[in-house]
């Protein structure tokens, strides 16, 4: 059975620090990770590891961030189309802090 996943492919930047800064405060962060996501990339590629014949369907913008999510597919020889929007790609940042997060999606 063919299985087509529809959803949003991004770009997710996650870094980690001690705890939230005050307003116009400065500080270091523990680290980060610049990873391959979205919710629907992800299912599809979780789809594709238990190898199953999986296509995923999405898009990306003209930015820098679209060359990593297509690679990413590429990488996982997992079949897509994709397509390719004027504008940016999805982009989540991540922030951890005290066991919690905060999201923000573009």
């Amino acid at each position: 059975m063919k299985i087509g996943v529809i959803g949003s492919i991004n770009t997710d930047i996650i870094y980690q620090i001690d705890h939230l800064p005050k307003v116009g405060e400065s500080m270091f962060g523990n680290k980060y990770d610049i990873l391959s996501g979205g919710k629907g990339a992800n299912q599809a590629v979780i789809l594709n590891s238990l190898e199953r014949d999986v296509v995923f369907l999405g898009a990306v913008g003209t930015d820098i961030f679209s060359y990593q999510a297509k690679k990413n597919f590429e990488d996982k020889n997992l079949k897509s189309e994709i397509l390719v929007k004027e504008g940016n790609s999805g982009l989540a940042i991540i922030q951890l802090a005290n066991k919690d997060n905060q999201i923000v999606v573009f």
